[in-house]
């Protein structure tokens, strides 16, 4: 669903994800499937406002097991240019968490 070209459709795959994602399991399952953390990669540059704001929230939340979080250091730049962007401000401030999840060191 995530390469749906219907963005209605990823917006609601985004969302659902980032809900599994909360727990444990949803993190290490989506970790699990081959490919599946680069195409959220690919999503932040999403022209659906909404859509990126699921995407942020979603790395945000697998970012706390720790190999997404080393995967998830790749697209820093594009999460800081997320953050720094002051035409979205509930995207930035999601950025934010994002960002301190990916670098936070145990």
């Amino acid at each position: 669903m995530l390469d749906d070209s219907i963005t209605n459709c990823r917006i609601a795959s985004t969302r659902a994800l980032a809900s599994l994602a909360q727990l444990k399991e949803g993190k290490v399952e989506i970790h699990s499937i081959e490919g599946r953390l680069d195409r959220i990669i690919d999503l932040l540059d999403d022209p659906s406002e909404q859509l990126r704001l699921n995407i942020v929230q979603l790395i945000a939340n697998v970012a706390e097991y720790p190999p997404c979080r080393e995967k998830f250091k790749e697209c820093l730049k594009k999460l800081q240019d997320l953050e720094d962007d002051e035409n979205y401000p509930l995207v930035a401030r999601f950025a934010e968490v994002a960002i301190k999840t990916i670098t936070w060191i145990p």
